[in-house]
């Protein structure tokens, strides 16, 4: 996880995916190559939840309202996990960077 990190719900797959673009095209216009040149982003169009990261050790999470209500990835970084988030948390982890570099 980043220093920083934002978590961004929208109703639909295509609403959080327009979001993430409306973003990086303004990050972008800001013109600061310091940013846009570092900038990763995670995910496809069509799934429940997106990544941008952002140089300066900034996260922006877009998820579905069904995904967060599934995951609670707010409730995970604000309370110390039990075993059994830090399971389904590795378990979160290794599905997303599966999902990465295939």
């Amino acid at each position: 996880m980043k220093d920083t990190s934002i978590v961004s719900v929208g109703f639909s797959s295509k609403h959080i995916y327009k979001s993430a673009k409306d973003l990086i095209v303004e990050i972008k216009n800001l013109k600061i190559p310091e940013v846009s040149e570092n900038m990763l982003i995670y995910g496809r169009r069509d799934e429940e939840w997106l990544l941008v990261e952002l140089g300066f050790d900034i996260s922006i999470y877009f998820f579905t309202e069904a995904f967060n209500k599934e995951v609670d990835i707010v409730n995970m970084w604000t309370n110390k996990p039990s075993d059994e988030d830090f399971i389904n948390e590795n378990k979160l982890k290794n599905a997303f960077y599966k999902k990465k570099f295939k």
